[in-house]
């Protein structure tokens, strides 16, 4: 593994019959991880990360003052951008 700040927890989990990995209620825990967090996977050859993923903006990637739009995210700017073109 690549990144020096890398920490072994000592924690194995079996992925389930569906394709599912708890994560350990003290991780959970010390990470702050809520139900409804979402995490998008990132692979460095046979590493496996969650990164955070935070909602951005559809228009501008910002991830600043996010508010879901119908079926999208846009941020406080590119709202009133879309408010002010109708």
């Amino acid at each position: 593994m690549s990144n020096q700040n890398a920490k072994y927890t000592g924690a194995v989990k079996k992925v389930d019959e569906l394709g599912r990995i708890i994560i350990p209620r003290v991780i959970r825990e010390q990470k702050q991880i809520r139900p409804s967090d979402k995490f998008e996977f990132v692979m460095d050859g046979d590493v496996i990360m969650l990164v955070r993923h935070f909602d951005k903006c559809m228009a501008c990637d910002d991830d600043t003052n996010i508010k879901r739009v119908h079926k999208t995210y846009l941020c406080e700017e590119c709202r009133e951008a879309v408010g002010k073109a109708l």
